[in-house]
């Protein structure tokens, strides 16, 4: 599943940025085997997160900044020094 849109990002309170972003999340699954069944569940999530690189956002690598999407749901997120984002949690309201 893919998500891509116009959102804000935030330190805080405090606005730095608008941004474009997409955010990629690979449900996972593994095969459970019982004495007289078998069949799938889910396992974990993986989310990648991707803000669009001309969005000049002041910020350090240790410090978690929030993105509020464009349906208003926030996702928390760490900036990484090369400039990619490292996700946390999922979103919430």
């Amino acid at each position: 599943m893919t998500e891509k849109g116009l959102g804000k990002v935030y330190r805080g309170k405090d606005f730095l940025a608008d941004v474009r972003y997409e955010i990629q999340i690979e449900r996972r699954f593994h095969r459970v085997n019982a004495l007289d069944s078998a069949g799938v569940v889910p396992d974990f999530s993986v989310a990648r997160m991707h803000i669009d690189s001309s969005a000049k956002i002041d910020a350090g690598w240790n410090e978690r900044l929030t993105l509020q999407m464009s349906d208003g749901r926030k996702w928390n997120f760490f900036l990484s020094p090369d400039g990619s984002c490292m996700p946390t949690g999922g979103p919430y309201k």
